[in-house]
């Protein structure tokens, strides 16, 4: 059930997206005539692909471009410059939504090995901490917390020379 709640979210706020810019271009209409302006439907095609991917962005460029239909009517097929923008961001939507879903990939991806590292360093029977190039401690494994009895403040510096540190590979 979550996975269906989290594909209304991600429709649901590409719509919501257009809606908004749907009222913007209602109170704005008559400073646009007859053109498209389609420049102001790209932070929606943006927002829906890096939030929900490659289906929220095609739905959110439809959505869109139904909108200048019912702003310009006839004169968004019969005029060539409202022609062409409209014909150049219905190509620019998919390949945002391609590039939203890249992106949502790899940050999934990133979450993953994340977690198995995580997994891994608070399983090491060993005590075991990470410092940074500064001497920071970034990390202490879970078995330093039970030899100890506490875990150790993140931004304390350890009394160590950040020089004398081995160099990283």
């Amino acid at each position: 059930m979550a996975s269906k709640n989290h594909v209304w979210f991600r429709y649901g706020s590409a719509a919501a997206a257009a809606a908004l810019v749907f009222v913007l271009l209602f109170v704005l209409r008559r400073y646009f005539e007859d053109r498209t302006f389609t420049v102001i439907y790209v932070p929606v095609v943006v927002y829906a692909a890096f939030a929900g991917g490659r289906g929220p962005a095609i739905f959110a460029t439809i959505l869109c471009i139904v909108i200048s239909a019912v702003f310009l009517g006839r004169d968004l097929f019969t005029n060539p410059a409202n022609l062409i923008d409209v014909v150049f961001f219905g190509i620019l939507g998919p390949i945002l939504g391609f590039m939203g879903d890249r992106l949502l990939r790899g940050a999934e991806e990133s979450r993953h090995r994340q977690a198995q590292l995580q997994s891994i360093l608070d399983t090491v029977p060993e005590a075991m901490i990470v410092i940074d190039d500064h001497a920071l401690l970034q990390h202490d494994g879970g078995t330093i917390v039970r030899l100890v009895g506490q875990r150790s403040d993140r931004e304390k510096r350890l009394d160590t020379d950040a020089d004398a540190l081995p160099a990283r590979a």
